[in-house]
Order: structure tokens, then sequence, then C-alpha cells
């Protein structure tokens, strides 16, 4: 059996801890070490993927708790998904974007991927687990409870990007568990397009 090389950190998240409200901020918006030569700065060292997902899932703090995102203001709105250009790389963005574009009712993706759910603002996350795969490649596990108190749980594929990690890919609840983010989103997008190119054929013999 091949020797992995990958590192598993785990971070406890307990949204609803004193200690983690006061140390998202700190976490978030510290300035990043740079290396410099004599003559050109280097390139800022990109947070890590745990960090990366941290930033994700301080949307999803319970409003009635002591520790919501103190990153954000109190009467924030957006869900992750809102802000995917934030997250995801740009050939993921392509794919929800061609999907986007053909959707004229809800699709798949009904409510927010990041946590399976529409009421976005009443989880509580527990942990995150990533391993290394490479330099920059990483898969990754975040768990949380939902508002009913279920236990759920989401993978991701992680690519270290010009920009920093961002999301490759990662799987849906309510599909199946194999259903990840971006095959099914091209199914279905395949799925639209044969139904627009169908309905246009069928204008056109009507107008002939």
């Amino acid at each position: 059996m091949r020797k992995q090389r990958a590192s598993r950190r785990i971070i406890s998240l307990r949204i609803c801890s004193a200690v983690l409200a006061l140390a998202f901020p700190q976490l978030l918006h510290a300035e990043p070490q740079v290396a410099t030569t004599a003559h050109m700065p280097a390139a800022p060292t990109p947070v890590s993927p745990e960090r990366f997902l941290v930033e994700i899932y301080t949307h999803f703090a319970r409003p009635d708790s002591d520790c919501v995102n103190t990153s954000l203001p109190t009467n924030v709105t957006i869900s992750p998904w809102q802000l995917a250009s934030r997250y995801f790389t740009a050939d993921t963005l392509a794919v929800i974007g061609a999907h986007q574009a053909l959707l004229t009712e809800v699709g798949v993706v009904d409510g927010d991927p990041f946590c399976g759910c529409q009421d976005w603002t009443h989880i509580e996350v527990d942990v995150v687990r990533t391993m290394r795969v490479s330099r920059k490649r990483s898969d990754a596990t975040v768990i949380f409870h939902d508002v009913d108190g279920k236990r759920r749980e989401i993978a991701y594929r992680l690519v270290l990007t010009g920009k920093g990690w961002r999301v490759a890919d990662m799987t849906l609840l309510g599909t199946s568990p194999d259903g990840w983010l971006v095959t099914v989103l091209k199914a279905e997008t395949a799925e639209l397009h044969r139904r627009s190119n169908q309905g246009a054929g069928l204008k056109s013999k009507v107008q002939q």
C-alpha cells in the first residue's frame, strides 16, 4: 500500500463559543506574512484550506447565539452560494454560470449547497477536516448540525489558485451519496439544452 503523504488536521468549530466569536476576526483579517527579497516582495502566503472553509462557514452562525459572525454586518442576508465568485474555481464558476443561464425554474440545487438548506443562518458547524493530496490540492470534510439538530456532512475538493484556496467540487445533500456539484450541474445543463432545442424545433414546425 502506497504510503500517504497527506497530513490530517482537525479544527473543532463550535460556532456557539465565545472564544471563537472573538477569534474569527483575527483569523480572517490578519495580515499575511510576506517574504521579501532585495528587489521584489514575494507573493503572500495563502491561508490554509482549513481557514478558507472556516471563512465560508462563518456565514452560518446562529443569530440567537452569543457568537454570531462578527466579521459580517448584523443584518447580513447573503449566503455563501450568493458569493460563489469568492469561493469557487474559475472552471467551476463556468459550470455554474452555464447552468444558471438556462435555468428558468428551481433546479436541482434548491437552496445553499454549502449547507443543503434554505434556512442557512441556523446551523452549527462542529468539525472541519482536511487532508492534503498535493501542494495545490486538498480534500476536506465539514460536519455540522442543521436547524433540526440532524448531523450533516459535506465533502470538498479544494484547489490552490492564484487567489488562494477555492472549491473545485463538493458533494450535494439531498441528491445521492455520489452527488457532486459539478457532475449534477452538467447533467441538468445538458437536459436543459435538450429541452430548449426540442422546444425550438416544435416552434419552427408550427411556424412552417
